[in-house]
């Protein structure tokens, strides 16, 4: 066994750069593997590092009032130190009036929970005297350090220098319009005491400290900051999803390793042949190359899972600050063996189906190298697979089984048929160009699209490829979205809110300022739900109408008339807090506001990203809490923001507006998601990387294998010139082919992925853009076009070495 494996390695006939890139490509398979198994503990990883980092710091619980209830940090009662923040609003000129935050702290605490981080490099110092804003806000107001900043606070106008200038981290991260200041300041202008606070930070907890053992007033809410229940429930939305894309990703390791491994086996045919005339069995040769395969795929994959886990390891500390091998020692030990049982078994797969191929045939073919003679027959199966791929889309397109097992496997079937039915293209293509006669270079190469396996093999691995990779793009991109753009969901412009209400004159004054296309009067206030969270709430009989016009909720009314939700005591709950508090439609939730507590029923889920989930509506029966009758909320579609806002700030001078803009909020948002969006598109791009390598080596391995067709040529007076172009114009139809045939057949499978996303509550549409779609397949096309630069050098080498590669 040792000398015939030697042998194996040292075969003169099949050309060992095909074993490189056999390696090459097993290390980046299970490389992309390793990484997207650990994909789900990095999410759950970053939403907890943003969580707590973000808006906590070092904390480890924090207490808050409903809205901005002052509290004293004396009446809670803890053996860990306690710190507070008195958070309050104020309004900035910024093309307009421009709702700000306002943190006020002690300097010489605040560095003991929070990170602050100042743009020259340097952290918060004790002495900062006054106030601290964002970079980015600087930069969009044009301050720098020592200038004086003008905020108005409760309708009068106070002055204070810019003694600090911090980047958009830790306090800072979630809001970009957040001003830190002085706390003796802030208690002066509104006369509140040194301790009161609206916000408390308890940290330098005990480990086991519980929630029970922290005492809080009952109008107090207590919460853990990084709670392991919250997060579960938040990433649950979207953990289905990543599977799915795991899936894909499979697929796609599976497919480049399959049609490696298939060129491997063929190109050893001969080698095949002499070990059966020396006597071998069939038996015996399995398990030779069986044996290599194990050692390939063992070695290439300890490399692959090693590069990928150093890769993990180096993007949590780089990106977020975790150590990831001492947080997920014993989850990296795991997904090792599961790596490394998928490259194993992976491999074996796609090297048994070529190897019992090749085996059927006898000795002499074998050593004649006659096995591609029986591939070129036309047969049914890509006909068959391509009927049912059309059946199958036009059943997804009309019908809804309803059930998500069902679902995937009709989805998944949907996907294998089309694979195997891109032959069926091929066919289509022959019937057009395949009986024509001539010998230009264009009808030369598109006989060789049509006609030479390897070529062929490069077609369907194209359109694979860009398949898949436009899939885990748009699946990927979607979960992006809706982890780090919660403002995606409006279907307006603008907004604004004003602390007490507009009455019938109002609205009627706001509809007749110029500019203003549409709008729509809300009731938003803040609720605590099962005495545990406050929670945002809008007041509204006509759920679905807000949520089809303003602003998308994705309501799902199950049982429950729409008609009946205004005429009762009920409320729709977010599909978040309906999993965090094992609550369903039919059930009674109870809900609270300023001590007074109403039991409501809850009519329907909805499934969004807004406010993360921590959302629900109620209908305005009965109402029993005060002041939630009127609208306090404005959503507006304009024509121009900024000329309407200055038209609503002179229709209504004498009274303070909160101004926003949605794509403001959108950028705020993806400037605190900084790490998400750097995990996935790192993920992204690694998934990307390993497709166009795979199109490259498929390419390579082709060109390889095509050493005597190419001397055949040249010796039959072709010159270098023009048989570069043939390879040329090969390449380009075969690309376009390809990217055609993907582009049809993902329109196929939208349909199907709606549904299942449906089936699976995913609280987030599946977004599609043309730069998602178009981009893979153009990496595609660029891969297979790089590729001519290998043909380029085994066309070199052909010509000084011709003899010898006519006669093998």
């Amino acid at each position: 066994m040792k000398k015939i494996l030697q042998c194996f390695w040292k075969d003169k006939k099949a050309n060992r750069g095909s074993l490189a890139v056999l390696m090459i490509t097993v290390i980046l398979s299970t490389t992309a593997v390793f990484g997207v198994i650990n994909a789900l503990p990095l999410l759950k990883m970053a939403i907890g590092n943003d969580m707590k980092n973000a808006s906590y710091g070092r904390s480890d619980f924090v207490v808050n009032g409903l809205e901005y209830e002052l509290f004293s940090l004396g009446n809670i009662k803890t053996e860990a130190k306690v710190t507070g923040i008195l958070n309050w609003y104020g309004i900035l000129k910024d093309g307009g009036e421009k709702k700000c935050e306002i943190a006020a702290a002690d300097y010489s605490v605040l560095p003991e929970v929070f990170d602050i981080r100042m743009a020259d490099g340097e952290y918060l110092e004790s002495d900062t005297k006054g106030a601290v804003i964002t970079k980015w806000l600087a930069d969009k107001l044009a301050l720098k350090q020592g200038d004086v900043l003008k905020i108005s606070i409760n309708d009068k106008q106070y002055s204070f220098t810019v003694s600090g200038i911090a980047l958009n981290r830790g306090l800072f991260a979630d809001s970009t319009y957040l001003i830190l200041l002085p706390k003796n300041k802030l208690d002066t202008i509104l006369g509140v005491g040194t301790d009161d606070v609206n916000i408390a930070y308890i940290y330098d907890c005990d480990a086991k400290t519980a929630s029970s053992d922290i005492g809080v007033p009952d109008n107090l809410h207590l919460k853990k900051v990084v709670d392991e229940d919250i997060i579960n429930s938040e990433i649950s939305l979207y953990a289905l999803l990543l599977v799915f894309i795991l899936i894909f990703v499979f697929l796609i390791a599976f497919y480049i390793i399959y049609n490696v491994y298939n060129i491997f086996v063929v190109e050893r045919a001969g080698y095949i042949g002499t070990l059966r005339s020396c006597g071998a069995t069939r038996k015996y040769i399995r398990k030779v190359f069986i044996t290599a395969n194990i050692i390939i795929s063992a070695i290439s994959g300890m490399i692959g899972t090693l590069l990928g886990g150093t890769v993990i390891c180096l993007f949590a500390w780089k990106v977020m600050s975790v150590n990831y091998l001492k947080e997920e020692a014993g989850y990296m030990l795991v997904s090792f063996a599961v790596t490394m049982f998928f490259a194993i078994v992976l491999a074996m797969v796609s090297i048994s189906i070529p190897l019992n191929h090749v085996l059927k045939y006898s000795e002499r073919a074998l050593l004649n190298n006659e096995i591609e003679k029986n591939k070129t027959r036309i047969s049914a199966v890509p006909v068959v697979a391509f009927a049912i791929t059309l059946f199958l889309w036009g059943l997804t397109s009309i019908w809804n089984t309803g059930n998500l097992l069902t679902e995937c496997i009709i989805f998944m079937l949907f996907i294998v048929t089309s694979i195997i039915g891109i032959r069926f293209f091929v066919y289509f293509m022959d019937r057009i160009v395949g009986k024509r006669i001539g010998k230009g270079p264009l009808l030369i190469a598109a006989k060789n699209v049509i006609h030479n396996i390897y070529v062929q093999k490069n077609i369907t691995l194209i359109a694979v490829l860009s398949i898949l990779l436009i899939l885990v793009g748009s699946l990927s991109y979607s979960v992006l979205k809706g982890l780090t753009s919660f403002y995606n969901n409006y279907k307006c412009n603008a907004y604004f809110e004003t602390y007490t209400y507009f009455d019938k004159d109002d609205l009627q004054k706001i509809k007749q300022i110029e500019g203003l296309d549409r709008s729509y009067p809300c009731i938003s206030k803040r609720m605590m739900i099962q005495k545990k969270e406050s929670v945002s709430c809008f007041i509204e009989d006509s759920p679905e109408k807000f949520s089809d016009e303003f602003l998308e909720f994705n309501i799902r009314w199950k049982d429950f008339s729409q008609d009946e939700f205004a005429k009762g005591r009920y409320c729709i709950l977010s599909d978040v807090l309906s999993k965090r508090y094992n609550l369903s439609a039919g059930d009674y939730v109870e809900i609270s506001r300023e001590n007074i507590e109403e039991k409501y029923q809850i009519a329907a889920i909805c499934y969004t990203t807004i406010e993360k989930g921590n959302f629900i509506f109620l209908s305005t029966y009965d109402i029993p809490f005060e002041n939630c009758t009127n609208p306090n909320l404005i959503l507006a579609d304009c024509d121009n923001v900024p000329d309407f806002f200055e038209g609503l700030e002179a229709a209504f001078a004498d009274r303070t507006l909160f101004m926003t803009t949605v794509e403001d909020k959108i950028k705020e948002d993806e400037e605190s998601s900084k790490s998400l969006i750097a995990m996935f598109m790192a993920f992204s791009l690694f998934v990307v990387l390993i497709g166009v390598q795979g199109i490259y080596n498929n390419f390579k391995l082709s060109y390889i294998n095509r050493k005597k067709e190419f001397a055949v040529m040249i010796s039959n007076g072709y010159r270098m010139q023009k048989l570069f172009q043939i390879i040329f114009i090969e390449t380009i139809l075969c690309s376009l082919a390809g990217g055609i045939i993907a582009l049809i057949y993902i329109q196929f499978y939208r349909n199907a992925i709606v549904d299942i996303m449906f089936l699976m509550d995913l609280a987030l549409p599946l977004i599609n853009k043309a730069w998602i779609i178009v981009t893979p397949v153009l990496l595609c096309i660029a891969a297979s076009l790089v590729s001519i630069l290998v043909s380029c050098r085994q066309i070199s080498g052909i010509k000084k070495n011709m003899i010898n590669i006519l006669k093998i």
